[in-house]
């Protein structure tokens, strides 16, 4: 194994194999959003009417059941487990939102299950993506599978990967045993696939940058020093304000301790949604 993969096999807790961009293209990445959140900013606070209102957003959900093709049936998951972690998706994006001003919802569109070889293998990924991958830019291709060769419970696409990578390989993979009711414990409750479509929609894991810089781009989500493990509520590792937030969907904490996101991180979603997922 390559990349990504080979290099979390040895970690402990939850295992994310989504890829943060080298330090010099994030801070262009960040650059660039920057410029088109003020500009969206601009033109919202120009025609932005006198009433409240919800802006809500509907994502095409495809889900792919890719099971194992060597005979084990590794990667199976029954139709209403697929329906419980729809469930969790919805309620997960849905914490904080009204604040926001903003609704996702994860609309499914399709389950479709199939065979197929080990994805922890880069080029089976790319064929099966490539095979399976439906919908326009604005679609979330959810792969479950088994990822036990890898040592992984998930990992994502970013949306700026659209611009050079195209929507073949745009998805998030996760590990058929963490969703709701698997084997994965303590992580089987679903929360490993709303932390890595947190990715795909474009947050950063909460201890992004540690106590340095901008932290994970989020204005109220409190620096932290180091990804959580277990639920250490009161843990504060930063000397900026706040304790750590442990209970964000986007640490590495227990799936029992994630709870919520911030109205920061849905507004932040939203730029990025406009940025990228609705630019042709």
């Amino acid at each position: 194994m390559k990349g990504r993969r080979r290099s979390l096999l040895s970690m402990k807790g939850r295992r994310c194999g989504t890829l943060t961009p080298e330090p010099q293209h994030l801070s262009q990445l960040e650059y660039k959003h920057a410029v088109f959140a003020a500009k969206e900013a601009a033109f919202q606070a120009k025609n932005s009417s006198s009433g409240s209102s919800v802006r809500q957003y509907i994502i095409p959900t495809y889900v792919h059941i890719v099971v194992s093709d060597d005979g084990t049936g590794m990667g199976d998951v029954a139709k209403d487990v697929v329906e419980k972690q729809v469930k969790a998706l919805n309620e997960a994006y849905a914490t904080n939102a009204a604040t926001a001003g903003i609704q996702w919802v994860f609309q499914v569109r399709s389950v479709v299950k199939t065979s197929g070889p080990d994805m922890c293998d880069q080029q089976n990924e790319a064929s099966m993506k490539a095979k399976l991958r439906k919908g326009s830019r604005d679609a979330l291709n959810l792969y479950i599978t088994d990822l036990s060769a890898c040592g992984l419970l998930g990992y994502s696409s970013w949306p700026w990967d659209l611009k050079k990578k195209g929507m073949v390989m745009d998805g998030v993979v996760i590990h058929y045993d963490t969703l709701p009711g698997g084997q994965y414990r303590p992580y089987n409750l679903g929360r490993t696939g709303i932390h890595e479509i947190g990715h795909w929609l474009g947050l950063y894991h909460t201890f992004q940058n540690g106590c340095n810089g901008n932290g994970d781009s989020v204005q109220d989500t409190p620096f932290c020093a180091s990804p959580s493990e277990g639920c250490p509520v009161h843990r504060d590792t930063c000397p900026q304000p706040g304790e750590d937030p442990v209970r964000n969907f986007m640490d590495y904490s227990d799936d029992s301790c994630m709870r919520a996101f911030t109205s920061g991180q849905h507004g932040r979603v939203e730029q990025m949604w406009k940025q990228y997922r609705l630019m042709v």
